[in-house]
Order: C-alpha cells, then structure tokens, then sequence
C-alpha cells in the first residue's frame, strides 16, 4: 500500500487507523481508490463544464441587451433628451434639471456617455461568455466578467447577473483548459 503507511486517521471520518490497513474500520471509506480519486475528478470537471455554460448563458444574457440598449441610448442622446426638456409631463425634472445647470446639450451628453459605458459593459460580457464557452483563459474570463459587473451597474440587473456568472466561473476553475 504505497503512500498510506504514513496515513494514521481517516480522511472521512477522522478515526484513528491501524498500520496498513486499506479501510477505515469505522466508516468504510476505502483508503487507497485512484479509481475513486479519478472519478471524482471527472465528476468535478463536469460540474465544472456546467457552471461555465451557466456562466456564459447569464453573461450573455445581459450583455447582448446591454449592447443593444446602448447603442440605442448613444445614437438617441439627443432626441432623448429634446424629448424630455420639451414634454410638459417631465416638466418637475426639467425644472430640477436647471436648476443643477443641466441642458438639454449637457443631458444629451450624459445619456450617450451612459450609452457608451452599456456598449462597453456588453462587449466585455460578451468577450467574457466566448472565454468560457471556449473553456479558454480563466483569469482573463474572470477579470472581463467582474469588470463587466462593475461597468454594467449601469442596470441593476447587470451588476447582479455578471456577479452570479462571477461566482460561476470561479468555481469552474478546472474545467478551464488554460
């Protein structure tokens, strides 16, 4: 029995062990298995692969609206906010508005730079989702999903969705191939 002459307690259930023993007399636990050890390596690759497809699911879930939305806020900045200093319904914000010395130049500004950081919150999700679908570059997977998390606290639904696929890919670690 190579490796257990020096093994004195169960991995298992912690019981003392008698000298070159292949069982724990009190749990059972078999305690030289590479058969076992292979399996449960295999069992956690797998769970591993489907943490990442979660991931990648719920990072792409929120990044492509995220690009979408985006695009829309920052090709639409002016006429969002024409729309809102000439709406009487938004009359209360508009007095807010210029009293903070907010125009509508300066708001339009502000929706296309919230534009901007939505387009740049997705396209990093997205990068983030092809990383761990390739099974590619953990690290590098890990840093654009958090970043995107932060950047996309745009949304609330962003921040929570890329810190859940986060959590994922952390735990996914050796299912990645690199």
């Amino acid at each position: 029995m190579s490796g257990m002459e020096d093994l004195n307690f169960c991995p298992v259930c912690g019981k003392n062990l008698p000298p070159d023993t292949s069982y724990c007399p009190a749990c059972g636990n078999r305690l030289d298995d590479p058969v076992a050890e292979k399996r449960e390596a295999e069992v956690e690759k797998k769970m591993g692969r489907e943490r990442i497809t979660i991931a990648a699911v719920l990072l792409l879930l929120y990044s492509i609206p995220m690009v979408i939305l985006g695009i829309w806020l920052y090709v639409s900045s002016g006429n969002l906010a024409h729309e809102i200093f000439t709406n009487p319904d938004f009359a209360s914000l508009i007095d807010m508005l210029v009293s903070e010395g907010e125009t509508e130049a300066s708001l339009a500004s502000s929706i296309g730079l919230v534009g901007m950081l939505s387009i740049f919150a997705g396209s990093i999700g997205v990068a983030a989702a092809i990383l761990a679908f390739m099974r590619k570059v953990w690290i590098i997977a890990l840093i654009l999903c958090m970043l995107s998390a932060i950047v996309g606290t745009v949304t609330l639904f962003g921040l929570i969705m890329g810190l859940i696929a986060f959590y994922m890919l952390y735990k996914a670690k050796p299912a990645f191939t690199s």
